[in-house]
């Protein structure tokens, strides 16, 4: 089984590997819409504590909000710093 066809192996190195796969992963449609999904489950989760919130607590949820969907991310997608098999 051939892991890329000819014209994208221009930009790979042999191995079926390419130098901007995780970019272009980033970049699919598939992807976009989990990110969206994940985004919108996360907002609305801590939708009740933003509101009550002040304005520090609101920047400390803000930042745990975007550490979670960074984590869950990574879950569902593996991470640019290690190989996906």
């Amino acid at each position: 089984m051939q892991l890329a066809s000819s014209a994208s192996m221009s930009s790979s190195n042999g191995h079926g590997f390419v130098a901007d796969g995780w970019a272009r992963l980033t970049r699919t449609a598939e992807m976009r819409e989990c990110r969206k999904q994940i985004a919108d489950e996360i907002s609305t989760n801590y939708a009740g504590d933003l509101s009550q919130a002040g304005f520090f607590r609101r920047a400390i949820i803000r930042w745990q909000m975007l550490h979670e969907f960074r984590d869950r991310c990574e879950m569902e997608f593996g991470s640019p710093d290690y190989l996906l098999f």
